[in-house]
């Protein structure tokens, strides 16, 4: 049976029931999450609360035992990967490599499921891994090998990567770890700007008010809110959820912030 792919520049993810169990331990017990083609969601939690093993099940690194993953119409679960490959993208905590590829290189990676087996580069392919580089603005360091580069520019040649697979959808999994300031915003503003759907696992409350159009709040391997970020982040729910009292409060741009209070200390963000 031909597996049908969804067609269009974004599509929407819809995933209901999901479960997934590790070692006999239950770490997510019946999730649901949707987001829409070109709609930003977040999902957030304390660590250990099973947000970043949703989104691995939602790109076929775990199996869940239960529920229905949808891209489109496509049925995620049930796929080959490479068929996902064509419609998703993932951008995570970029991880060390052995090989000494060239920038280029790496990006030209995210060509692969498009391509058939040892089939040459098209001049296609070429131009998208250029206009790729352009957007993370690393086309000046096309031909540096990747060993040389900082985490924050790592993160953009993994950014870079995801825009030449031509993603219909994109998923984040924690991909800000671990990077200054101003990579986070960079990487984030990129995202924000792409015409697809975004579903995006993130520890710091901060930026997924600022990024996010829903939320997804999870704990215990639970949803417990969603909703709009002025709806669900809210000084009762992070007490509940995150175990530290706070106030929420405008920045001068209008943006939701936090000052966090733990042991008579009052730390703004």
């Amino acid at each position: 049976m031909v597996e049908n792919e969804t067609q269009g520049n974004g599509c929407t993810l819809d995933a209901r029931g999901v479960s997934v169990a590790i070692d006999g331990t239950q770490i997510v017990q019946d999730m649901s999450v949707r987001a829409e083609a070109g709609e930003f969601v977040g999902v957030v939690g304390p660590n250990g609360s099973g947000k970043s093993t949703l989104l691995k099940a939602l790109y076929k690194t775990v199996k869940p035992q239960a529920g229905e993953i949808m891209l489109g119409s496509l049925d995620v679960k049930n796929a080959k990967p490479a068929v996902v490959a064509r419609q998703l993208s993932v951008i995570s905590q970029f991880q060390e490599s052995g090989f000494s590829l060239s920038v280029r290189e790496m990006v030209a990676l995210g060509r692969a499921p498009h391509l058939k087996l040892l089939a040459p580069e098209s001049a296609r392919d070429k131009q998208l891994v250029t206009e790729a580089l352009a957007v993370v603005g690393l086309s000046d360091d096309a031909e540096r090998s990747i060993q040389t580069l900082s985490g924050g520019e790592r993160q953009r040649v993994a950014l870079a990567r995801s825009l030449a697979q031509e993603p219909k959808f994109l998923i984040l999994d924690e991909p800000t770890n671990h990077l200054d300031v101003r990579h986070q915003l960079e990487v984030l503003d990129t995202v924000r700007a792409l015409e697809v759907g975004v579903l995006a696992a993130l520890h710091d409350l901060h930026l997924a008010a600022r990024y996010c159009d829903r939320i997804y709040v999870v704990a215990a391997g639970r949803i417990v809110a969603a909703g709009a970020p002025d709806e669900v982040l809210t000084p009762e729910l992070i007490a509940e959820v995150y175990g530290v009292a706070c106030e929420t409060y405008r920045d001068p741009r209008g943006n939701l912030a936090f000052t966090y209070i733990s042991s008579g200390a009052r730390v703004a963000v």
